[in-house]
């Protein structure tokens, strides 16, 4: 049996059914609220790893840049005391030398000095025999 049903139970059915759509409606927007804003949170996050990527490759860069410039700085500064060495022996030797030669050269003197007062101690002890000799020749 077939059961026909009332305008006024089409309307009901009618109502039903278009609250449920409304509701269906209100629950996809609010998925899609959902989507959209979750999408722009991924597509934010997406921008902020981005941001940072580069970041990092400037970073990166830096990093290259300032290791070279050490490097180069220590060639400048190996160089530069390599050069200051150098520079320091050769001050050095010529010092060395100069004293080599003042202390050759006084040496010589103390000798010297010594073998004359040796020869002058000698002559004047000479001299002392001979005036005493002399005196005793005299007195006699």
């Amino acid at each position: 049996m077939k059961q026909i049903m009332t305008n006024k139970e089409i309307a009901d059915n009618l109502r039903k059914y278009d609250e449920k759509v409304k509701r269906l409606i209100e629950a996809y927007k609010e998925l899609l609220d959902e989507y959209n804003s979750q999408d722009r949170f991924i597509k934010v996050q997406n921008e902020l790893v981005r941001s940072q990527g580069m970041k990092v490759k400037e970073q990166h860069k830096e990093i290259i840049e300032l290791k070279e410039t050490i490097r180069r700085l220590e060639s400048i500064q190996d160089d530069d005391v390599k050069k200051l060495h150098s520079k320091v022996v050769r001050e050095l030797k010529k010092e060395n030398k100069m004293l080599k030669k003042r202390l050759d050269f006084e040496c010589d003197i103390t000798v010297i000095s010594k073998e004359e007062l040796y020869k002058d101690f000698c002559r004047l002890r000479e001299m002392n025999k001979r005036l005493i000799r002399e005196k005793r020749g005299s007195l006699r």
